[in-house]
């Protein structure tokens, strides 16, 4: 136990034996006190050691403010613990979040319509930005549009200028070659179109100028006069000008001939045959044996003394205005150098009308002129004239069809 040191006075120190006396006295109580001070280090060490060896229940709780154990095991989130974030505690986060930890919430209309977010809706349609100009009118709905990256990089200015597809053109001439007459001049309209709106009259027509072929091309009516056709197919280059832009096509023509003419050809009793599908238009509704006629044909008769005509043809009209136009025909025959004789059947009547609007007319005339004499020549040909059946008059041409005197 530590004992008490009573401090020195100049009073008590005077003489050596009072100093003697007052050092025994200091050393004997450093001694005791020197004790008493190992032993609270070692009482001081032995809580440290036990401080960290402690176990909790062994915690003395001198003011009741201990926590107990597991003092928040189990316990609720939404009413044990102060201090909560309001937006962990009230239902949003397991709203807007899967088990897997996915988002689990829809964007509402309004948000997704303000933010401008491309978005996929039901039926796999994409809505928001993406169709932004789905039926927009590039002329007026669509802000510094560019027309200059189409596919086929022509720069069309404000405009999706195009010629329209060229109509086939076919000219029909004989077995040599020429034009039948009514087939030249012809008419060709040609057409252009910018989208829905027709521009055929709205900007400016040209054509080159091409071997085997005469024709023009009205400048501010896209319409082609060909007026002659040397060449049996020849492709003339179009050219149109709208708003500054030029489309370019080929407009083709076909001359389609007829078949030689067959004459003298050997009869199975002795005859001979002719055949030939040269036949001229007709110009009127009158017979014209100078033009609406067939080529002659020659034939000698045979044992039989007869030649039977045959003529099916397949006609449509020369002009392409509204109407519709039938055919009348009959043969003749002569000796040669003589005078021209109806056959005996007479005129025959067609049995389908061309029409502008269904197509092409039929007409089959069959005759035979007997009592002949077997191995005499004789000539034969076939005439027809237009029959005005409704509508616009029109002149009709042979599309289809050989004629043929057959001698036996």
């Amino acid at each position: 136990m530590a004992r008490a040191f009573d401090r020195p006075t100049a009073g008590n120190l005077s003489t050596p034996a009072q100093i003697v006396r007052f050092f025994d006295k200091f050393l004997t109580a450093l001694e005791a006190n020197l004790g008493a001070l190992s032993a609270a280090d070692a009482a001081l060490a032995a809580a440290l050691a036990a401080a960290h060896t402690a176990d909790w229940s062994g915690v003395n709780d001198d003011d009741g403010h201990r926590p107990d154990n597991d003092a928040t095991l189990g316990a609720a989130w939404a009413t044990n613990l102060t201090g909560r974030p309001t937006e962990l505690t009230d239902g949003r986060v397991s709203a807007g979040l899967t088990s897997a930890g996915d988002l689990n919430r829809d964007i509402t209309t309004t948000r997704a319509n303000s933010s401008n977010l491309l978005r996929k809706t039901s039926g796999g349609l994409f809505t928001g930005d993406l169709t932004a100009t789905f039926g927009a009118n590039l002329a007026t709905n669509v802000t510094n549009a560019k027309t200059s990256n189409l596919t086929d990089d022509a720069n069309l200015g404000s405009t999706g200028v195009l010629i329209d597809p060229f109509p086939s053109v076919t000219i029909y001439a004989d077995g040599t070659g020429t034009v039948k007459s009514a087939q030249l001049p012809k008419s060709v309209s040609l057409t252009a179109s910018n989208g829905t709106a027709d521009v055929t009259t709205s900007g400016t027509w040209s054509r080159t100028v091409t071997t085997g072929v005469t024709c023009t091309i009205g400048a501010a009516t896209g319409i082609v006069s060909i007026t002659a056709l040397s060449a049996s197919a020849v492709e003339v280059p179009i050219s149109f000008t709208y708003s500054g832009v030029t489309r370019t096509g080929t407009l083709k023509i076909i001359r389609q001939d007829d078949a030689p003419t067959n004459t003298g050809g050997a009869g199975a009793t002795g005859g001979t045959t002719g055949t030939t599908t040269t036949l001229g238009d007709t110009t009127g509704t009158a017979y014209d044996t100078t033009n609406a006629v067939s080529n002659t044909l020659t034939v000698i008769a045979g044992s039989g003394g007869r030649v039977d005509l045959s003529a099916p043809i397949t006609y449509d009209r020369s002009t392409a205005i509204s109407g519709s136009t039938g055919a009348l025909g009959k043969w003749q025959w002569r000796v040669p150098a003589g005078v021209w004789a109806d056959a005996p059947g007479g005129e025959t009547t067609y049995t389908i009308a061309a029409s502008s609007s269904s197509g092409s007319g039929e007409i089959s005339a069959a005759d035979a002129v007997t009592g002949l004499t077997n191995g005499s020549t004789y000539e034969f040909r076939f005439l027809w004239r237009r029959s005005n059946v409704s509508g616009t008059a029109s002149n009709i041409y042979r599309v289809t069809g050989t004629l043929t005197a057959v001698g036996s």
